[in-house]
């Protein structure tokens, strides 16, 4: 019997391959964790249905059942050519554009507030709008091949080394984590959720996926005597999970306000609890630089010092996002309103408003999302409503009567 019988998405532009192999995907779903009372065929329908939801299309759960039928006459050694799964009339997308999808976690994924997959031309959209975060984005792009794709490294180092090079074995033991720390409104959680897409678009390939578990705030739990540190074990349990079932696609687990899941254990006020979770979150931590996974966390905070120093330290990248410069505004502004074709003069006036020595700013800076939001909102808001063309003169108002959001204090580092 071959282990190469596709899986193979039916639609009326043709048949389009989201798996090479049915066995091993059915072999990776029998291994995967699953929830109690679940069956394996009715875990293969949910698999098989996330994997043609991948692909940007859609399937009836009459078709799903049919390919896990075919599937599962396979698994037992009869002939079967492919497993087509009939895409539904109704609601076929392109199979080569991921449509965006930020949902409700699935009934195995209880402990995270939602679920994305990439590519994703909305993602790609906002990460090309995040200006003056290029090094950001290059040292995150590079550092995520890293720890995701390690053949890469290996390829690299055959070509100018000429094979292998012992520090990547040092590298492969770190721990899969990237820390984004900074005030409020600088990008951080924009990049986060969007550098997916990026990812899918630098490495490329065909079914090149990438996919992004938002962990929610519940898992600190109520209190309770050990409830904390069996929510952390749940929630890597499923991503775990999730990740091996999905063996070549990228997992990153997105814990955003990490402070108030991972702070400092050095307190004496800290509650036994709460260190007991800390704890917990350092050692699921540590177990995913030994799994043989690509997975990753990102941890975002405005409060880098009040992450435990354990945290900090395991930290694969540490990108420290600030208030964009006077070259970062002038950027933003440039970018958002290009029809505007504002002057130097007016540009550069708009530049000093938003800055630290800006009329009534009192030495603060605007946010980037200042810049992008709260500014050209009330700009365009105030031509509207009016019915005028939107104007230097009304963004220079809104630059005046506009205060920059107060900078958020950090614990001592």
């Amino acid at each position: 019997m071959s282990a190469a019988v596709p899986i193979l998405v039916r639609s009326p532009r043709g048949d389009e391959q989201v798996a090479p192999s049915a066995l091993d995907f059915a072999a990776r779903v029998e291994r995967a964790p699953r929830a109690a009372g679940l069956t394996l065929s009715g875990a293969l329908t949910a698999a098989l249905g996330d994997l043609v939801r991948q692909s940007g299309a859609s399937a009836t759960d009459a078709a799903l059942s049919a390919a896990v039928r075919d599937l599962q006459r396979l698994r037992r050694g009869q002939d079967v050519d492919a497993i087509h799964v009939d895409a539904s009339p109704t609601n076929v997308l392109p199979l080569s554009t991921m449509r965006q999808r930020d949902v409700p976690p699935s009934p195995t994924l209880t402990h995270f507030a939602s679920v994305r997959s990439y590519p994703d031309p909305t993602a790609r959209a906002v990460y090309e709008g995040l200006v003056g975060l290029d090094d950001h984005k290059a040292a995150l792009l590079d550092e995520l091949e890293l720890l995701l794709y390690p053949d890469r490294a290996r390829a690299w180092a055959k070509r100018h080394h000429g094979g292998r090079l012992r520090v990547l074995d040092t590298l492969a033991q770190r721990v899969p984590l990237v820390v984004f720390h900074g005030d409020v409104g600088t990008g951080k959680t924009a990049l986060a959720e969007s550098v997916g897409d990026a990812l899918v678009q630098r490495v490329g390939g065909r079914g090149a996926a990438v996919h992004l578990l938002k962990i929610t705030t519940s898992i600190r739990g109520q209190g309770l005597v050990g409830q904390m540190s069996d929510l952390i074990g749940a929630a890597f349990k499923e991503a775990v999970g999730f990740a091996q079932s999905r063996p070549t696609e990228p997992v990153v687990l997105l814990l955003d306000e990490a402070d108030a899941l991972a702070s400092s254990r050095e307190g004496d006020q800290m509650h036994h609890e709460d260190k007991s979770g800390v704890n917990t979150l350092i050692q699921q931590l540590d177990n995913l630089r030994i799994l043989d996974l690509r997975i990753a966390a990102f941890f975002i905070t405005n409060r880098r010092g009040a992450l435990d120093p354990a945290v900090r330290r395991r930290a694969a990248l540490d990108l420290a996002f600030e208030r964009p410069d006077d070259d970062a505004r002038r950027a933003i502004l440039t970018d958002r309103l290009p029809e505007l074709a504002l002057d130097a003069a007016h540009l550069a006036d708009l530049v000093q408003r938003t800055g630290p020595d800006g009329e009534g700013n009192g030495g603060v800076g605007f946010t980037a999302s200042d810049v992008a939001g709260r500014l050209l909102g009330n700009a365009v808001r105030a031509a509207y409503a009016d019915d005028v063309p939107l104007s230097y003169g009304l963004l220079a108002e809104a630059a005046r009567r506009l205060d920059p959001t107060p900078p958020f204090q950090d614990s001592p580092v």
